[in-house]
């Protein structure tokens, strides 16, 4: 007799976990073993002391991912709006790749890559990678001709100048791209959380919203807005005080 599995959520009173429980299905070809996951939802206590490890958990899974994109796009935003000035050829295909919404990938990530924190750093490391380069390459290409030609009478050297010149220059637009970056990798890592997840703010909103238990939904709202208003301030922080020459 084959066995079958369905996994469902049901708003019961024992302790938080997932029991199993077997039973028969009966049919036109015959009895069927059956094996029922039910989850119970969270105790209070238990649930309040989670609250902090999934924010823990979305926050290491966007910190891979922002800084993994934000090195890939700071390193070729250089290398081609530095070597190329911006080539229109090169503007048009990072606008194209660009256009595609990174919240497309979620399902794929989540089917072909083993781990579902995996497909979750893929898809931040998307949603960072084209605004973070579309900021670099369009503030390499509007650094002062003036300034460039200045440092080369100087003898300045290449690393010396992307690093010294050109990136100091390209701050405010690079800066432009983190932010939009940041905002769009919270949507998607929730909304990716929501899908597939079983950890992260996201999950959290979820699981209680399959057990209607609405105060705790609207809490967790406003624990992702805290968060996300609180990691954008401290980058703003940090525009202002790399840019305090302007």
């Amino acid at each position: 007799m084959a066995a079958a599995e369905i996994t469902c959520a049901v708003n019961v009173t024992p302790k938080a976990g997932t029991d199993e429980v077997r039973g028969l299905v009966t049919g036109d070809d015959g009895a069927q073993e059956v094996k029922v996951r039910v989850t119970a939802a969270p105790e209070n206590g238990k649930a309040n002391k989670a609250v902090c490890k999934l924010i823990a958990s979305s926050l290491g899974i966007v910190a891979e991912g922002y800084l993994l994109g934000t090195a890939a796009a700071l390193v070729l935003g250089l290398a081609l709006g530095f070597g190329a000035r911006s080539s229109r050829a090169t503007e048009k295909v990072v606008s194209f790749l660009s256009a595609i919404p990174p919240i497309v990938y979620i399902p794929y990530g989540i089917a072909l890559l083993p781990t579902f924190r995996a497909s979750s750093v893929l898809v931040i490391f998307l949603a960072t990678l084209w605004p973070v380069l579309t900021g670099t390459l369009a503030g390499v290409s509007n650094v002062d001709e003036r300034i460039l030609n200045s440092a080369r009478v100087l003898n300045v050297g290449r690393a010396k100048m992307l690093a010294r010149v050109v990136l100091p220059s390209a701050l405010p637009l690079i800066f432009n791209g983190l932010n939009i970056a940041l905002c769009l990798s919270f949507i998607l890592l929730t909304s990716a959380e929501m899908i597939g997840g079983s950890v992260g703010m996201g999950y959290y909103v979820k699981c209680y919203s399959d057990f209607g238990d609405y105060t705790r939904i609207l809490a967790g709202i406003i624990v992702i807005g805290v968060v996300i208003t609180f990691i954008s301030t401290l980058l703003n922080g940090l525009q202002r005080y790399l840019t305090r020459w302007k």
